[in-house]
């Protein structure tokens, strides 16, 4: 009832019928990829089941958590002047192949960048090994699933480039033939990268060769974005997995061997708990690396939301960043 300041008598009109627009959200994302597990409240399978949640919480309660990365690797370089530690650095990295599933990380960017509700579509739970690759025909099951829903407005694919390449492109092509068919969604895609990562101006310029030779149909419904970027997350892992590599004036030292977990257990030779604290601070600040799209699902619902749809998703800053894969020059931003 509207709110009168003075005395008197007034006549209000309030209409019977609704009224015949419904003002409703436009950047619902779906997240199509693999994921811990695909369970609803009562364990039925969620698998090619879009389910709509709205918080990071949900996506755990329904999907897990990410993958345990079994292949981080600590490295402590230390100088030594009689007893005293002169110089000392610490280095994180992986000495083998990353978990292909990062959809977790994924979505944890979506929301920190003022990401909304959104749908998720778990293709199947994390393949056993970590050489398996992602299976194109689940992903295209997945997005099949996709078509049925209306509120969708979005698609993203976070574990996209971590597929065959080939397949990728097709994929987005059946993505971008979806949107095309059904005029109410929109696909961000991420340049493929084969792994080794797009690091010189040669291998971004023949990926994005490759990806426009790839991508082929439809391309008003799509935007892609590059580069990769790194992120404040830190990967998932289990400390008995995670290795020291300690040498102390190019000598192998006394953690040298050891696992992460070695150094807080009083009964292990290497216990040492200062060393401890400093290498588990630097693991969990050796930020995820994700591919673009999921973070910028999460400026498109923060910006419709906060300044309309006639605002472009654009000179926006972003959150979780803390650098990029590689610096795009003025002249590649032009190709």
């Amino acid at each position: 009832m509207p709110d009168y300041k003075t005395p008197g008598v007034y006549i209000e009109e309030i209409p019977k019928l609704p009224p015949s627009i419904a003002q409703v959200e436009t950047a619902i994302p779906a997240f199509i990829g693999y994921s811990q597990k695909a369970l609803d409240r009562n364990n039925a399978s969620l698998i090619n089941n879009p389910t709509r949640i709205a918080s990071l919480l949900e996506y755990e309660t329904f999907f897990g958590k990410a993958a345990n990365e079994d292949n981080l690797e600590v490295t402590l370089v230390q100088e030594q002047t009689g007893s005293v530690i002169t110089k000392e650095t610490i280095s994180v990295a992986f000495n083998g192949a990353a978990s292909r599933h990062t959809m977790y990380y994924a979505l944890q960017s979506y929301f920190a960048n003022g990401g909304g509700p959104c749908y998720i579509v778990s293709v199947g739970t994390f393949k056993g090994t970590l050489g398996d690759s992602l299976s194109l025909a689940e992903m295209s099951a997945g997005l099949s699933a996709l078509a049925k829903e209306d509120e969708p407005t979005l698609i993203v694919f976070p574990e996209g480039q971590n597929m065959d390449e080939s397949e990728y492109y097709t994929l987005q092509n059946e993505a971008l033939a979806q949107c095309n068919l059904l005029q109410d969604r929109f696909s961000i895609m991420d340049l493929h990268d084969t792994g080794a990562g797009l690091l010189t101006a040669g291998d971004v310029s023949a990926a994005a060769e490759s990806f426009r030779d790839g991508i082929t149909s439809h391309l008003k419904y799509g935007a892609a974005y590059f580069p990769n970027i790194k992120t404040v997350f830190p990967y998932q892992y289990n400390e008995d997995t995670i290795n020291l590599v300690h040498t102390v004036n190019g000598s192998p030292g006394s953690l040298n061997g050891a696992a992460l977990a070695n150094l807080k257990d009083s009964s292990n030779a290497a216990y040492n708990t200062a060393a401890y604290g400093k290498l588990k601070t630097a693991t969990n600040n050796f930020g995820v690396v994700l591919p673009p799209s999921s973070t910028i699902a999460g400026i498109y619902a923060a910006v419709d939301a906060n300044r309309g749809v006639w605002k472009s998703p654009a000179n926006v800053g972003v959150n979780g960043v803390r650098g990029l894969t590689y610096k795009i020059t003025n002249g590649e931003q032009d190709f």
